[in-house]
C-alpha cells in the first residue's frame, strides 16, 4: 500500500494525519450454511461483498444463510431491514371430497423493512434443501394419483410488500392471498455446496 502527499507548497506545516482502518473482506459465500432453527438478522450480522454486490444475513456466528442484492436507491431499507429464516412445520391441507390439496416448505424467508420502502428492485437469494422441495412435491403426486386428479407445478411465492404469511393461511384451494408469484424469475445455484433458489426483480 503506497500513500503520496503532494504539496502545494503555500503554507508551512509540521506533517500531516491519516487514520486507516482495514478489515478483512466479506468470505460470506464460503460460509454459507443450511440453518437447523430460526434465525433473526439485521445489518449487524451482515457482510458486504463489493464485487458482486450481494450483502450476506447471518447467525452472527460467522455462517450466512440468506443474501440480498439491495440494488441502487434502497441504502435506508437495508440499514433497517430485519431478516428472518423460519424452518418451522410443513403445512398440508387436503380437501378429498373436492379434491383439492395444497402443501407449502418447512423453510421460508420473511424480509422486514420496518416501514422504509424500495426504490428499485431487489434480487434475493434462499438457501433451501432440495429434499424439502421434493417432500412436498411428492405428497402431490401422492394425493393426485390417490383422487385422479392433475398436479399443479411447484411455484414459489411471496407476499405482497406490507402482508405478512404464515402457515394458518393455508388452504386446500391456495397457500394464501395477496401473494406474488415468483417463480417465473427464478433461477438456481449452489453455495458452499447449499442449494439456492435467486429470485430477480424483487419489490
Amino acid at each position: 500500500m503506497t500513500f503520496v502527499f503532494t504539496s502545494d507548497a503555500s503554507v508551512t506545516y509540521s506533517g500531516w494525519v491519516a487514520d486507516i482502518t482495514c478489515s478483512a473482506p466479506c468470505n460470506a459465500s464460503n460460509n454459507i450454511i443450511l440453518t437447523t432453527s430460526d434465525v433473526t438478522a439485521t445489518i449487524l450480522s451482515s457482510c458486504d461483498v463489493s464485487d458482486t454486490g450481494w450483502t450476506y444475513y447471518g447467525n452472527g456466528s460467522g455462517d450466512y444463510v440468506f443474501a440480498i442484492d439491495w440494488g441502487t436507491g434502497n441504502n435506508t431499507a437495508k440499514d433497517d431491514a430485519i431478516i428472518n429464516i423460519y424452518t418451522g412445520v410443513q403445512a398440508s391441507v387436503e380437501a378429498t371430497g373436492i379434491p383439492e390439496a395444497t402443501y407449502t416448505m418447512n423453510r421460508r424467508w420473511d424480509v422486514d423493512l420496518q416501514g422504509s420502502s424500495l426504490s428499485s428492485p431487489v434480487s434475493v437469494r434462499f438457501y433451501y434443501d432440495p429434499l424439502e422441495k421434493s417432500s412436498i412435491e411428492n405428497l402431490a403426486s401422492t394425493f393426485a394419483s390417490n383422487n385422479g386428479v392433475s398436479v399443479q407445478t411447484f411455484s414459489w411465492f411471496k407476499s405482497d410488500c406490507g402482508s405478512s404469511w404464515n402457515e394458518s393461511m393455508v388452504t386446500s384451494t391456495n397457500p394464501g392471498a395477496n401473494l406474488i408469484d415468483l417463480t417465473p424469475n427464478a433461477t438456481y445455484g449452489t453455495e458452499n455446496g447449499i442449494t439456492y433458489v435467486e429470485f430477480a426483480n424483487v419489490s
